[in-house]
């Protein structure tokens, strides 16, 4: 079944603003308490930054800043599902947002659910709407690679679901989506590396069946 098949609901509303949001919480690190920063974002933005990741972020925002004077913010619609790629899109977003004046108070929200969603998933996009201040997603896809998304959310610091520290690399549903087998371990033991360590971007969906 294809997931547009598996898609039985297209809740849509209104998501206020909030305080902030949370980058996930290492696990060995109970009482950390994270900090959206869009400063790194705009840190990268610097013309004098000539890393890779730094190339990346420029020309999406670019795409968003463009796509800000060609749509009012009524004919701009949020699409989250928790992955990573919409993820660092939407903290991008965020930042570019942040630049507006006024900040803009709500948008349209649109969640396409599976049917049999992770638990993980839902978890993360919950805490997702209830502490950032906007979640956005441009329709022009980040055209990145599996590397630039990781470097992105790695140097800013953006929050992401846990199941890619458990070795998903790309999410689906329950039944369609397994940890990337590129990441196990290779000493027998049933456990597998971060989706940030996977090397060959190719390899990406190797857990979606």
């Amino acid at each position: 079944m294809s997931d547009l098949e598996e898609a039985l609901a297209l809740p849509s509303g209104k998501i206020a603003q909030g305080p902030g949001c949370l980058p996930s919480q290492p696990a060995n690190e109970p009482d950390y308490k994270p900090v959206l920063s869009v400063e790194k974002v705009y840190s990268l933005l610097d013309p004098r930054d000539e890393s890779n990741t730094s190339a990346c972020l420029k020309g999406a925002w670019a795409v968003i800043q463009q796509t800000l004077q060609l749509y009012s913010l009524d004919e701009l619609c949020i699409s989250f599902n928790g992955g990573k790629d919409c993820t660092v899109l939407l903290h991008i977003l965020h930042a570019a947002l942040n630049k507006l004046s006024p900040p803009p108070q709500q948008l349209k929200a649109l969640y396409v659910c599976y049917n049999s969603p992770f638990p993980q998933a839902e978890d993360f996009i919950s805490e997702t709407t209830q502490r950032l201040a906007a979640l956005y997603e441009s329709k022009s896809n980040l055209d990145w690679h599996h590397a630039d998304v990781w470097s992105m959310i790695r140097e800013c610091d953006i929050p992401y679901c846990c199941l890619y520290d458990e070795g998903y690399t790309s999410l689906g549903s329950t039944h369609n989506t397994t940890p990337n087998p590129a990441l196990k371990y290779e000493d027998g033991s049933n456990k597998y590396k971060p989706a940030y360590m996977l090397e060959d971007g190719h390899l990406e969906r190797a857990g979606r069946n």
